[in-house]
This record gives structure tokens, C-alpha cells and sequence, in this order.
């Protein structure tokens, strides 16, 4: 609750935690994001683990910017997420847009429940290539 007229002695420690935080966080530490890019068969991959959020958001943003610039097609493994808010909406989007300008593919592959939900919520699970875990060749929209 935020403090106002009728409650004004409501106060807060610090901002709530993000709605889907996982269990393993601990108030004051974050995760890190890691991102490995390699080579699977022949496409550049980039794997995803740890928390997507305003203190590692440039560097996934980093990592998809330098993977565009040397090859058409980026595969975004998303497995190994465990938190991603809206920072992540944007650098999706971002990259998306950057690669229908350049002609190019970008594909997010299974990505981890907290970051489906996320996907799914502001809806670009209908505007980019989603692989499922599944299957490498099942593809959502």
C-alpha cells in the first residue's frame, strides 16, 4: 500500500519484489545473467541463465546486438532463465525489430517458465519464433 490521505502512515523498505520472483532470491542480491554464445550447428546460439532485469538487461542487449552484427540467424536459448520483467520485453522487441530490418531470423528457444509467462503476457509469443523445449523443430507462431 501506498501512503495517501486516508493511510498516510504507510511506508515502504524499498520496491515490492517483481510479481513471478523466484524463491531462491534474497532480498538485497541479485543473479547474475550469464550469456555463452556458441555454435549449434552452424546457427549462432546464444545461452541465457540467470535473471533478466534492469541490472543485466544491456549485456544480453550487448550480446544480441554483436551476435546480429555476424550472423543472420540468433537462436536465444531462454532455459536457464529464472526471472525476466519487462527489461526483457524491451530487448526482445528491440531485437526483433532489428532483425526484420536486417532480413534476419531471431529465434527464443525454450524459454523457462518465468520467462514464457512473461513472453506470453505482453504477447510476443504471437510475434516471434518461439521453439518449444519440447521438440527443437515444434515452433510456436
Amino acid at each position: 500500500m501506498r501512503p495517501n490521505a486516508s493511510n498516510p502512515k504507510v511506508t515502504s523498505s524499498g520496491p515490492l519484489p517483481p510479481v513471478g520472483s523466484h524463491e531462491n532470491r534474497v532480498v538485497g542480491m541479485r543473479a547474475t545473467l550469464e550469456v555463452v554464445p556458441v555454435a549449434v550447428d552452424g546457427h549462432d546460439v546464444l545461452l541465457v541463465r540467470g535473471d533478466i532485469d534492469a541490472t543485466s538487461v544491456d549485456r544480453l542487449s550487448t550480446a544480441i546486438h554483436a551476435t546480429m552484427d555476424r550472423s543472420a540467424m540468433v537462436v536465444i536459448d531462454l532455459r536457464d532463465v529464472t526471472f525476466m520483467d519487462s527489461t526483457g520485453i524491451s530487448a526482445f522487441v528491440e531485437a526483433h525489430h532489428r532483425s526484420t530490418e536486417r532480413s534476419g531470423t531471431l529465434v527464443v528457444r525454450a524459454p523457462s517458465p518465468p520467462a514464457d509467462r512473461v513472453l506470453e503476457l505482453a504477447r510476443l509469443d504471437q510475434v516471434l519464433t518461439i521453439e518449444t523445449a519440447g521438440s527443437d523443430h515444434s515452433l510456436r507462431s
